[in-house]
């Protein structure tokens, strides 16, 4: 994808955790516009009014967690259409089939490395635009 396609494209984070938002701040907002939810139900209300291009997620957040937040996501019309890739710091192979039986279109393990996650997002976002 193109640079100035790339800046143009929205990517919600959903972390509870400030430190997680800040290091993926770092590796993305050179190429993508960022949005920040710091729970399930934040991430529910704002993703109608942001209009993400791709959400990434956490597991483990208090109250409605990564993975129902996922299913709820998935499941709307709105909604159901924005690919979502669900980050854990669980890194076995049946977190990764659960996070994908619950929607998620890819898992990744933490910590990540910056190229990784740039990597992951840009073809998560370059197969989408072609469907």
């Amino acid at each position: 994808m193109q640079t100035m396609e790339l800046k143009q494209k929205k990517v919600m984070i959903v972390d509870d955790e400030d430190f997680m938002f800040r290091l993926l701040e770092l590796a993305l907002s050179p190429f993508y516009q960022l949005c920040y939810a710091k729970s399930g139900v934040e991430a529910l209300q704002l993703v109608l009014q942001q209009q993400p291009d791709l959400v990434m997620m956490d597991i483990c957040m208090p109250g409605l967690d990564g993975l129902d937040t996922c299913r709820l996501l998935k499941n709307a019309p709105e909604t159901g259409h924005i690919p979502i890739l669900i980050m854990s710091g669980l890194d076995t192979p049946r977190d990764e089939m659960i996070a994908l039986d619950a929607g998620a279109d890819a898992f990744v393990s933490k910590p990540i490395s910056a190229r990784h996650i740039q990597m992951l997002v840009d073809d998560l976002l370059c197969s989408h635009m072609h469907k």
